[in-house]
């Protein structure tokens, strides 16, 4: 089995910090596809917990076979519970919902917004901190020129922590992180 693009998305969307309970987390480690350790954050899609709790509920079996092949159903289904839905049953992604520009018919999508944000400008959880290592932001913002200390007085960018390259010449940003099972070896 082999990890194709569509699964890695799966993969950082399952376990990019600050947008999601633990639940996705721990299921992934219960169906030995991750380790234990730091789980790194990535500027990826972030899901909502409406995902992570669709994520969460499903068996080692289609999480595994998500991951390692092309199989996109457990990810269809998961759209269909928690994606934005016009009035047409037209899927939108979280992103496009309240970001200033109407995508569904009638602009049901930006309806009831507090306050749109312009088109392109990421969105950002409600209540966010900067540099606290969750990515809380759409475009990872919220992390961005952040610093995680190497333990020796000297510090790298945060986003550089469980990256598979040591930045730190003590290599601490690689300590406790989280590896994911390779396919191959399920």
């Amino acid at each position: 089995m082999r990890i194709t693009s569509l699964s890695v998305s799966l993969l950082l969307a399952l376990v990019s910090l600050g947008c999601q309970p633990a639940d996705s987390v721990d299921r992934l480690r219960s169906c030995g596809l991750l380790t234990d350790g730091y789980v790194s954050s990535q500027p990826f899609y972030l899901p909502n917990d409406c995902y992570d709790r669709c994520y969460g509920r499903a068996t080692c079996e289609e999480l595994t076979e998500t991951l390692c092949s092309e199989d996109i159903e457990l990810l269809l289904r998961c759209d269909q519970e928690c994606a934005f839905r016009c009035a047409d049953d037209t899927l939108l992604p979280i992103e496009a919902v309240c970001d200033g520009r109407m995508d569904c018919a009638g602009g049901a999508d930006e309806a009831d917004c507090e306050v749109a944000r312009p088109f392109g400008e990421p969105s950002c959880e409600p209540g966010f901190t900067r540099c606290d290592g969750n990515v809380e932001c759409t475009d990872g913002s919220d992390e961005r020129y952040c610093d995680f200390p190497c333990g020796d007085g000297t510090t790298v960018p945060y986003w550089s922590r469980c990256n598979g390259a040591a930045s730190c010449s003590n290599g601490a940003d690689e300590r406790d992180c989280a590896r994911f099972t390779p396919c191959s070896s399920l």
